[in-house]
């Protein structure tokens, strides 16, 4: 009933007109100020893809080109930065991806955020202690918002850290304490490994002596020797 109508003739000829001289659909169906006036509203474009697929497919074509394209031109000017936002110099700034595309943040501005760690409670930093001296703690069981025990933020964590040494040295703990049972379960996991490993020569042994006719003469000296290792 209310769905929105395709373009008309004219609509849907202009609209291809602005995509074949390089405009991204953004562009073209957006309307704020920094693109203009929207020729479409969104809504109608994919109503008119839907009642025209072959003027669709090369819409869509166009659209991908256009916006490598402005992606593409993008890319020099931020890759060209040398200061942040803030003005701090962007020079050995630590790299990370996000949705595909690599981004730099600045390690200043990565400092005064790490140090707001919001107000420090007397009462949260009594939960904290308590929780930390549980002998199952974990640094996540606490700052893991998924968690059962969520208590802090992991940056607010870090200023109860510094500004009281019993917390800091409870983490300390519970830090230690994570990284040699990670060593632990990561010699289990080789030793379970090795032990499939050798169970398989051995059933592979087994499997090739069991075709060896009685009578074959090493036989019964390879299933001694075999036996003995």
């Amino acid at each position: 009933m209310n769905e929105p109508p395709g373009m008309t003739p004219g609509l849907a000829d202009e609209f291809m007109r602005r995509l074949e001289r390089g405009e991204t659909l953004r562009k073209i169906t957006s309307g704020d100020k920094r693109c203009g006036p929207a020729l479409v509203t969104p809504q109608r474009f994919k109503k008119h893809c839907e009642l025209d697929p072959e003027w669709a497919v090369e819409a869509m074509r166009l659209a991908k080109l256009n916006a490598k394209a402005a992606d593409a031109l993008k890319s020099p000017i931020l890759r060209g930065r040398m200061h942040c936002n803030r003005g701090d110099s962007l020079e050995g700034a630590r790299i990370y991806r996000r949705d595909g595309y690599p981004y730099r943040f600045c390690l200043e501005c990565r400092k005064i955020v790490d140090a707001k760690g919001g107000i420090l409670r007397p009462e949260k930093g009594e939960q904290i202690k308590t929780a930390l001296q549980d002998p199952n703690a974990t640094i996540s069981s606490i700052t893991d918002s998924g968690s059962p025990g969520y208590l802090l933020r992991h940056v607010s964590l870090q200023a109860y850290r510094r500004a009281d040494p019993e917390i800091e040295h409870l983490v300390t703990v519970v830090v230690a304490r994570a990284s040699i049972t990670a060593g632990r379960s990561q010699r289990l996991r080789y030793q379970r490994i090795r032990n499939n490993v050798v169970r398989e020569q051995n059933n592979d042994f087994y499997k090739i002596i069991a075709m060896l006719p009685e009578n074959f003469p090493i036989k019964l000296m390879l299933l001694r020797r075999f036996s003995r290792t």
